[in-house]
């Protein structure tokens, strides 16, 4: 938990500087910054990955899931740069090859920043890169399937998640609609930890590799009105996920 705390209290303080810095250079620009907020579901449904050291060596895979509840803030310098944070809540999953499936509440922490780029000779079109880094901060694991044999029994399980997500994007404006379609890198760094009750066992701590992690990532935003933006996307490849959400600029 110290671990945890101290991660939690570096990853605000690198927010808070990141915000002074864009603040900064916006005051010292020409335009003025915009901000923006966005609130966000994300439901990854399916990632599959081996697995490093685990319990039953005959159960080496598995997949894992997660439910997000997100809220996104930052500035705009300008039209081509945005930086900010991210945080929320919600649960990782972790479904073993054996059967067992552990869920772990997570307050979740992190940074983002897009640059994005209009192309000269295509009007309403253009090109967006992004990065996120997120990490989740977990309480124990809490198991809800059971596994078809009793080695977990009184057990505790922590995981350990953090993730940074590359993307680049083409973008198509038309009327009220924005889509967009692209590549998405993510890196994960995953690992859980069993910790027995009696000494029969020793602690167990494996690692969770995905077995990818390049994916194609879909997207659309409807402009509902002047300063407010609905979104709807999707990922497959590396991962299934789905997301969708509100954004409001001002």
């Amino acid at each position: 938990m110290k671990g945890n705390t101290a991660a939690f209290k570096n990853t605000l303080i690198t927010v808070c500087l990141a915000l002074c810095t864009l603040a900064v250079a916006a005051a010292q620009g020409l335009e003025p910054p915009r901000g923006r907020f966005y609130g966000m579901v994300e439901r990854i449904e399916r990632v599959e990955y081996s697995e490093r050291a685990p319990i039953r060596a005959a159960y080496d895979w598995g997949r894992l899931a997660a439910t997000r509840w997100l809220v996104g803030f930052g500035l705009e310098p300008d039209a081509v740069w945005y930086g900010g944070g991210v945080a929320g809540l919600g649960v990782n999953e972790v479904h073993s090859g054996e059967g067992e499936t552990v869920d772990y509440d997570a307050v979740f922490l992190g940074l983002e920043g897009a640059y994005r780029r209009s192309l000269t000779r295509m009007p309403g079109a253009g090109f967006r890169a992004t990065a996120r880094f997120l990490i989740a901060l977990p309480d124990d694991g809490e198991i809800t399937d059971v596994a078809r044999d009793s080695v977990t029994d009184g057990a505790r399980a922590e995981l350990s998640w953090n993730e940074l997500t590359l993307g680049v994007a083409a973008l198509l404006d038309y009327d009220a609609m924005r889509f967009e379609t692209g590549l998405e890198y993510c890196s994960r760094d995953i690992s859980q930890k069993w910790t027995f009750p009696d000494a029969s066992r020793n602690t167990s701590r494996s690692t969770l590799t995905p077995d990818r992690d390049l994916g194609v990532r879909l997207g659309v935003a409807l402009l509902i009105s002047e300063g407010v933006e609905a979104r709807l996307g999707m990922t497959v490849g590396h991962q299934t996920a789905f997301r969708g959400g509100v954004q409001v600029f001002f």
